[in-house]
């Protein structure tokens, strides 16, 4: 009887006795599945920016419930369907400089474009993107210096030049922008979420912003954020939970090659709350340990029971 400890703080107890010999298959970094009704939300909001009706939607979930494979799952939707797509992490480690998430989207977005297109598109809010993207004075050549501005004011100016290039990129072609971890942002990358929220209007734009809601204390600025948010009608909200018990089994069966036993399911079940990232460590512990002596299906059995 071997022992696969889970990230709850139990054990599952696995069975090899009854192990069905299948080859096992190459199994991606997790399977994706149990996200139907929220997935068909989130396409659902897609279509209303397809159609000009700028949309934001923020994704909420405890860490490992799987934010961030929504929004790539997300993401691959949209690029079959035309959609240019650019991502931005939040750093939550310390040291990355203002608006890291926004800089790494906008910097995706003028990675493959010409100079005469790059232009257009940056228009007269090329002096302000250049002082986050010095990369583009060497597309473009000399550009002016910005004008000297009192913060506020320079501030509002920079987010209108980034929000005028958002949706001059996404005239050109349908826009889908990714901005992860938001519960690591700082206060400048979500005071630039707000105003885009508030401008989005008629582009062809979908914002995507993902983010633990598990770890924000009172003086967190999303917490701060996430209401002014909610006031603007393009924004909705989606909050991930744990899967279902039918769908740790179809996870276990997509993994494995084989369908799990019911004790086998009802145990990780139980001791992960259906949490993804904890399904897939319960697996891959028992897969180590069958999987390695050349027992490539995982049946099951026993108890998860607390550990003393």
């Amino acid at each position: 009887m071997a022992e696969a400890n889970s990230s709850r703080g139990h054990y599952i107890a696995f069975s090899e006795a009854s192990a069905v010999p299948v080859e096992r298959k190459e199994h991606p970094a997790g399977a994706f599945v149990g996200r139907e009704r929220e997935m068909s939300q989130a396409l659902g909001v897609l279509e209303e920016a397809l159609r000009g009706r700028g949309s934001m939607l923020l994704v909420a979930g405890e860490p490992g419930i799987g934010k961030s494979r929504f929004a790539d799952e997300l993401a691959e939707e949209a690029r079959s369907r035309g959609v240019q797509v650019a991502l931005g992490r939040c750093w939550e480690a310390g040291g990355a400089p203002a608006y890291w998430p926004w800089v790494q989207s906008v910097r995706s977005l003028t990675k493959h474009v010409d100079a005469e297109l790059l232009r257009e598109l940056l228009g007269s809010g090329v002096t302000d993107i250049a002082q986050w993207l010095p990369e583009v004075r060497g597309i473009l050549g000399e550009i002016a210096a910005p004008a000297v501005l009192d913060p506020d004011a320079a501030r509002f100016r920079l987010f209108d030049s980034v929000t005028t290039f958002l949706k001059s990129a996404a005239a050109a072609r349908p826009l889908m922008l990714i901005l992860d971890d938001l519960q690591g942002a700082d206060t400048p990358s979500l005071l630039l979420l707000r105003f885009v929220a508030g401008a989005l209007g008629d582009g062809r734009i979908l914002v995507v912003g993902t983010y633990r809601d598990t770890e924000l204390d009172a003086d967190h600025p999303l917490v701060a954020a996430l209401p002014e948010l909610a006031r603007e009608r393009c924004v909705r909200r989606l909050t991930l939970r744990g899967l279902a018990e039918v769908d740790v089994a179809r996870f276990i069966e997509v993994m494995a090659g084989v369908t799990p036993h019911g004790s086998l399911v009802w145990a990780v079940h139980d001791e992960t709350e259906g949490n993804p990232l904890f399904v897939q460590e319960a697996f891959d512990c028992c897969w180590r340990r069958v999987g390695s002596r050349r027992r490539p299906a995982i049946q099951v059995v026993a108890s998860a029971c607390l550990k003393a």
